[in-house]
């Protein structure tokens, strides 16, 4: 379902997220990865759209790249689960 979501309109930010996320559920890392490094950074200041972006990048073994958004997602208002995906992704750096 976040497959055909996404290809309803690969470009937005909230959908990008979601497919990249399931891809991450699937153990297809790297294209969870290469999928949400495209998102725009004006996107990435959305508390919610940073930590799913730091969360799949830190999977991937890119902590560097993760960090940041994944500081801004701690301010933000997450659900609890996003809140324990974020912890969990901060644990990887």
């Amino acid at each position: 379902m976040a497959q055909e979501t996404y290809q309803t309109d690969p470009n937005n930010p909230f959908y990008i997220c979601t497919y990249a996320y399931s891809l991450l559920l699937q153990n297809r890392t790297q294209e969870a990865a290469k999928l949400i490094t495209g998102l725009k950074t004006d996107d990435l200041k959305i508390p919610s759209i940073a930590a799913y972006y730091g969360v799949v990048l830190a999977q991937a073994g890119h902590s560097d790249a993760a960090r940041e958004p994944l500081r801004l997602a701690q301010t933000g208002q997450l659900l609890p689960e996003e809140k324990e995906l974020v912890r969990q992704a901060m644990t990887r750096l």
